[in-house]
């Protein structure tokens, strides 16, 4: 996740994880690039909340990701937009796909539990 997240630019077009010809300084994002950062950050809550052992923990890991995420974005502001543009819907897409994990996390959770209180 952070490899991808510190390709160069071009590197990026080629992956086709991003749209060339500036369309980011215009805060327009494809679909696409929405889902990249969606599934990149949930999953990775995901994995890293297969070592917590309840939801204080969860919610650690939670924010770790974010914080990663915003450490992303800070360091594509000053290295790769010259600090022209702070991609505020990058972070936005990350918090979703958090957010979307922890609650796919605590559905099984209850659903793991209700399945146990019936045996």
């Amino acid at each position: 996740m952070l490899v991808g997240s510190l390709l160069p630019s071009s590197a990026k077009v080629t992956l086709h994880a991003s749209e060339g010809n500036g369309t980011h300084s215009k805060n327009t994002v494809t679909m696409k690039h929405r889902f990249i950062h969606f599934i990149a950050f949930g999953s990775s809550f995901l994995v890293l909340s297969l070592l917590a052992t309840g939801r204080r923990e969860q919610l650690e890991a939670a924010v770790e990701i974010m914080t990663i995420g915003c450490i992303v974005e800070i360091i594509q502001f000053l290295v790769y937009s010259h600090r022209q543009v702070f991609e505020w819907w990058d972070v936005r897409d990350d918090a979703i796909g958090i957010v979307v994990g922890f609650l796919l996390l605590q559905i099984a959770s209850r659903v793991k539990l209700a399945a146990d209180s019936r045996s």
